[in-house]
């Protein structure tokens, strides 16, 4: 099970322990559903859009953490991006680290009953990420991060708070361009072969969705849906499979990793299955 926190105004807590969280409309052409965070041990990170909330007037939220089964499907990506559909399990292993989380979001595509909520705490000790509205050239509104100086004016430790503000981004920016530098998976630290892991299966990810919308788009309608009604089944063995492998390493701090090395490592060779049916039809 994927464990994730909903970020909702205090008024609303009662409501949402009696009948769930309802779904709502998103963006990005996404189904209506709930927008989460997956819980990591960066706190900070798990309820980085509280700031954001509270520029619509409530001033009080608290945090709704709930369960979905890792097979669950949900829309994932950068407030700004187009979102990818993946199971649950699979994104919060992708966000689990704390410096390539930092503008994501998860949505669930469908409400949350009471019966999957395990707690409500008050988020009020997360600050989060500041976002400001911005014309695009189109005239549609969209957000952008606030400028590092602008804030550091306003923090007690300025200095130092602007260099991990921009430190994050950079960093952001990095882990999200794929496939442009091999990564050096020899490491010896932790940190670093949790890194290796993350890359590793982000391109594999991209890859695969990249052969699967190539393929499905050269095939006709009945075959089509076959091949969709087939990719499903590989994602649920999939989870499974890599649930299975990893469960060894559950508690321990090297799960992660053993996990995003198994789903990185089935992703590709699936990619490269579809690569030679494509090839041979």
């Amino acid at each position: 099970m994927a464990t994730f926190v909903h970020l909702t105004p205090e008024r609303l807590v009662d409501r949402i322990l009696r009948a769930g969280i309802r779904a709502g409309p998103t963006t990005w052409k996404v189904p209506d559903g709930v927008y989460a965070m997956p819980t990591t041990p960066n706190f900070f990170v798990s309820h980085q859009w509280l700031r954001e909330l509270k520029r619509r007037g409530d001033r009080t939220f608290w945090g709704v953490y709930f369960r979905v089964p890792n097979d669950q499907p949900v829309y994932v990506g950068h407030y700004n991006e187009r979102h990818q559909r993946m199971p649950a399990g699979e994104a919060a292993a992708l966000l689990f680290a704390a410096d390539a989380a930092l503008g994501y979001e998860v949505i669930i595509p469908r409400g949350i009953a009471p019966g999957e909520i395990h707690r409500v705490r008050a988020a009020s000790a997360a600050r989060g990420v500041a976002l400001l509205p911005q014309r695009a050239r189109e005239g549609a509104l969209r957000l952008r991060p606030v400028p590092a100086a602008r804030r550091v004016r306003r923090a007690t430790h300025s200095r130092q708070t602007g260099r991990r503000l921009m430190t994050g981004f950079s960093m952001l920016a990095l882990a999200l361009t794929l496939g442009a530098q091999e990564p050096r998976c020899d490491a010896q630290t932790f940190a670093a072969m949790y890194q290796c892991a993350v890359d590793r299966y982000r391109r594999a990810h991209a890859e695969h969705q990249r052969v699967f919308r190539e393929t499905a788009a050269r095939l006709e309608p009945d075959p089509r849906a076959k091949l969709r009604a087939a990719e499903q089944l590989w994602e649920r063995f999939r989870e499974a499979e890599c649930d299975f492998r990893s469960s060894r390493s559950a508690g321990r701090r090297e799960y992660q990793v053993v996990r995003l090395r198994c789903l990185a490592e089935l992703t590709e060779a699936r990619t490269a299955s579809l690569r030679a049916e494509d090839a041979e039809g």
